[in-house]
């Protein structure tokens, strides 16, 4: 009786070590790409374009980069592709650069503002993402997800002029107080 369970505890442990574990999906949100990028693409380049999306929103860093290698920096995607996998890979710096690549070409689009606002969030930089998330809504203001950031980061931003109003006001302060209400 102790040798079979013995044994069968040594093959479970066996099997568990052979086992893959796909890594986690990146925490991040990362939207679909939206169809005005993808109108005056070849069917060939939709599906090049989608699949590497995919690999992204996936935060399968390998195969999207070399999805986005292929596709090159003419596409799109590309550099809006790039800043997610840096993000994904915590390197803020390079990512911020990417988004302002994809700026550069795209002002208004709504995947790097909410690259950049998330990007804003994790650095800790809350008023950069504010804007950032104001612009995407600018544009889209049914986005949901850019609405529930930018609602919790306006009423983070409320309730701390409310407080430094309230404290400037007890310590005398009125001008300062008039300065944080109207903030």
């Amino acid at each position: 009786m102790v040798k079979n369970a013995c044994l069968l505890l040594v093959l479970t442990l066996t099997l568990v070590s052979c086992m893959t574990v796909p890594p986690p999906p990146p925490n991040l949100y990362i939207e679909p790409l939206p169809q005005s990028l993808t109108l005056d693409m070849t069917l060939n380049e939709r599906i090049r374009t989608k699949e590497a999306w995919d690999y992204v929103r996936q935060g399968n860093t390998y195969k999207a980069e070399k999805a986005l290698a292929r596709l090159g920096p003419s596409s799109d995607i590309y550099y809006v592709g790039l800043a997610y996998l840096y993000l994904i890979q915590e390197d803020l710096q390079s990512a911020e650069e990417n988004f302002r690549l994809a700026l550069e070409e795209h002002p208004n689009l709504p995947l790097a503002h909410l690259g950049l606002g998330q990007l804003y969030q994790q650095s800790g930089q809350p008023d950069r993402a504010f804007n950032e998330f104001r612009e995407v809504l600018k544009n889209d203001p049914q986005n949901p997800w850019a609405r529930e950031q930018y609602e919790a980061l306006k009423a983070e931003k409320t309730k701390q002029a409310t407080s430094e109003a309230k404290a400037a006001l007890a310590g005398g302060e009125i001008e300062k107080a008039k300065e944080a209400y109207l903030k």
